[in-house]
This record gives structure tokens, sequence and C-alpha cells, in this order.
């Protein structure tokens, strides 16, 4: 593991997979990592169409490093 290269994550963001609209938003935050929510905070007759959200997601946007 290369140390210099290791980052420290002050901030987090939490989005919830039902709401994609949310995604760019969350990105453009300025938080250090944006996480999208599947679990908890998702009914189980919702969970497949959150997965896809952020599936097409991570397909789609834009991330800066």
């Amino acid at each position: 593991m290369d140390l210099n290269k290791l980052r420290v994550r002050r901030s987090f963001i939490f989005t919830p997979g039902l709401q994609p609209e949310m995604f760019p938003k969350a990105l453009a935050s300025g938080a250090d990592m944006v996480c999208i929510e599947l679990e908890d905070g998702i009914a189980m007759k919702d969970k497949d169409e959150a997965r896809k959200n952020t599936i097409d997601a991570l397909k789609s946007l834009e991330v800066k490093k």
C-alpha cells in the first residue's frame, strides 16, 4: 500500500437509491464520499428499483477524483 496515495475521508453524504435525481446533487455537494442507500432505508418492495437506479447511475454519472 502506498501511504502517499491515502486520502482522509472527512465527510459523507447519503442519498436514497429511489431518488436518482439526487445523485448528481450529492456528487456536487463537495462531500468526500457519496453513499447510495440500498439497505435499511429502502423497503423490500422497492429494493430492485433502487438497485437498478444505482447501477444506471454508476454507468452514466461522471465522478471527480
